[in-house]
């Protein structure tokens, strides 16, 4: 069904429809998941002048990546991912991605540093709820420094802009520091 219905929208080509038959090529190629032939659609559709898909080709390349990274192709991953900052420098999801993928190879300093970075970014604070969770783990992991480090940033974080995850990171680490009667202010402050 979808080979008949790319194969007509195709011919749309050149005509007043032409704008038409490509969003719904591209509804069919995002569905399919076929992220190389959704690129070529979101190039042609933006020399139709129909708006910016930067954003949505990062996306498709973070898709890959994951994918990469599932079949253990790290290498191919990282590339995919430089690749995702590249077309949308000002997305956050090639970042956090890198950084699962750092977690999935092992470099938890490697990770530590680029979840900390991404407070310098600034684009998108209610992204690093995101990463809420890996920085109190690695922080758990890595000792005493890293846990006053993990509770300044996650106290700035919770502050900035309060997140269930940031919270419950949050009394993690507080716990993990010995300081029950800080996690216990946070949990009784979040339910006010």
């Amino acid at each position: 069904l979808y080979d008949r219905a790319e194969t007509a929208l195709k011919k749309l080509a050149g005509t007043s429809l032409e704008n038409d038959g490509l969003i719904a090529l591209l509804f069919i190629y995002e569905r399919a998941q076929d992220w190389k032939l959704a690129t070529e659609v979101t190039r042609q559709m933006e020399k139709n002048a129909q708006g910016d898909f930067s954003g949505r080709r990062c996306h498709y390349l973070c898709e890959q990546a994951v994918h990469a990274r599932e079949s253990q192709q790290y290498e191919q991953a990282a590339q995919l991912l430089e690749a995702a900052r590249k077309e949308a420098s000002s997305s956050i999801r090639p970042h956090i991605e890198t950084i699962e993928l750092w977690l999935r190879q092992d470099r938890p300093e490697t990770a530590w540093q680029a979840i900390l970075a991404l407070e310098a970014r600034d684009t998108a604070p209610a992204a690093l709820a995101l990463v809420a969770h890996h920085l109190s783990t690695l922080a758990q992991a890595q000792g005493h420094e890293h846990l006053v480090q993990a509770q300044a940033f996650l106290q700035r974080q919770y502050e900035r802009q309060p997140s269930l995850d940031i919270l419950v990171a949050l009394v993690d680490v507080e716990t993990a520091l010995q300081n029950p009667q800080a996690a216990q202010w946070y949990l009784l402050r979040q339910l006010q």
